[in-house]
């Protein structure tokens, strides 16, 4: 997992696995086969970090640090941040 995303389930899954299945149009979250009633991606930032102290606690076994990724600004947010 690189980039876990919280539903509102509450569910964690990485951002590469449950993108698709929402744009796939799927109808529930695929784990808890639950509505999918809001399609909101929710950054689990304490999950990242964890990843992340995992991933240096093992480098010297060959395991890579993940970068933090960048989320991208909402345009309407932006616009009505700015209004």
């Amino acid at each position: 997992m690189r980039d876990p995303m919280t539903v509102s389930t509450g569910q964690t899954y990485d951002l590469s696995s449950i993108e698709p299945w929402i744009a796939a149009g799927n109808t529930t979250y695929p784990v808890t086969c639950a509505p999918l009633l809001d399609s909101a991606l929710i950054p689990n930032h304490t999950l990242h970090r964890l990843i992340q102290s995992w991933c240096i606690a093992n480098r010297r076994s060959g395991v890579e640090r993940i970068t933090t990724p960048k989320q991208p600004a909402d345009p309407s947010r932006v616009c009505a941040l700015l209004s």
